[in-house]
């Protein structure tokens, strides 16, 4: 998968390594306890392999994990608290990975083209339709 393999530019090493080498043990330490195989709270698991974050769905679900730790939400009260170092290591790899899934998902792989006579057509509130290419240079 490119957008696992490409390096990133806030990182050392590449994406895919980067999950393996520093979000699985954090995964492991702090979040599959609850986020597992077995009753996965919120139905939300963190146990797989490396997230496509260019899936909506799976993107919102790890978009949602990183505020939830930014925020201190989790991991909860009473579980073990990561390290500065760890909290940021997992929380820097869901920003670049994201960042990298909307390249790929909004500014490149599949875009539509904008030009005249390509028949994407936009639609005004009264149902006249214009072509794009005059809407949007």
């Amino acid at each position: 998968m490119t957008l696992l393999t490409v390096e990133s530019a806030f990182a050392e090493q590449p994406l895919e390594s980067a999950y393996a080498d520093k979000v699985v043990p954090f995964l492991k330490r702090h979040c599959i306890s609850c986020h597992g195989a077995e009753k996965p709270k919120g139905d939300v698991r963190f146990d797989g392999p490396a997230p496509d974050l260019t899936d909506p769905k799976v993107s919102e679900k790890w978009r949602m994990a990183r505020r939830m730790l930014a925020q201190g939400e989790m991991p909860p009260e009473g579980k073990p608290r990561p390290s500065a170092d760890e909290l940021l290591a997992a929380m820097n790899w869901i920003e670049d990975a994201a960042a990298r899934a909307a390249v790929v998902t909004r500014g490149g792989v599949g875009r539509r083209d904008r030009r005249a006579g390509s028949g994407n057509r936009a639609r005004s509130s009264q149902g006249i339709g214009r072509c794009v290419g005059q809407v949007i240079p």
